[in-house]
């Protein structure tokens, strides 16, 4: 998509995973305690929680935060004529230990935002996330990012406490 002078991107905008992922990341929870769930809320039916591995809310979720129409409903009250969508840092899963649950947990966050992107293409641009703790796995999914047609990935400021620059993450920024 390319820029035109007369427009605002807003370039920071993180969003949750829809209520249809609830469920395919769930199963993650029991086994992950710093695992971040997302529930449909108790009171609200156009808002979700934000819950921790204590099953503590953090946060309310308006819908805006994974659904497109509230998005773009917000976008144009705002005067924003793309966003660049990535995951929320905490749902990134920099602390899982096992390589194949990060990778997976990853897969469904990147499909719902790319779903997000393919819906209005012409208003959201969206970015991934990787495993970053599996160096191999992260460089997958950055192909399978690439074949999606997404325009790169959001990483945290450290990876379980490891700085980015340790030599076991340079793969991955070749």
């Amino acid at each position: 998509m390319p820029f035109r002078p007369t427009e605002k991107w807003d370039v920071h905008t993180h969003t949750t995973f829809s209520p249809e992922t609830f469920e395919k990341l769930d199963r993650y929870a029991s086994t992950y305690a710093d695992f971040v769930r997302v529930r449909a809320h108790s009171s609200k039916p156009c808002c979700a929680e934000m819950v921790d591995g204590r099953g503590e809310v953090q946060r309310i979720i308006e819908d805006d935060a994974y659904h497109g129409p509230s998005r773009l409903e917000s976008c144009d009250r705002h005067g924003v004529t793309v966003q660049v969508l990535s995951p929320t840092p905490m749902m990134i899963p920099d602390y899982v230990d096992n390589g194949t649950d990060a990778w997976e947990i990853c897969q469904i966050l990147n499909d719902d935002n790319q779903r997000l992107a393919e819906e209005f293409p012409d208003r959201f641009v969206a970015l991934g996330a990787v495993p970053m703790r599996f160096p191999e796995l992260a460089e997958k999914e950055m192909r399978r990012l690439k074949s999606l047609g997404m325009k790169g990935v959001e990483i945290n400021s450290n990876v379980n406490g490891l700085d980015l620059d340790e030599p076991r993450f340079f793969p991955i920024f070749q």
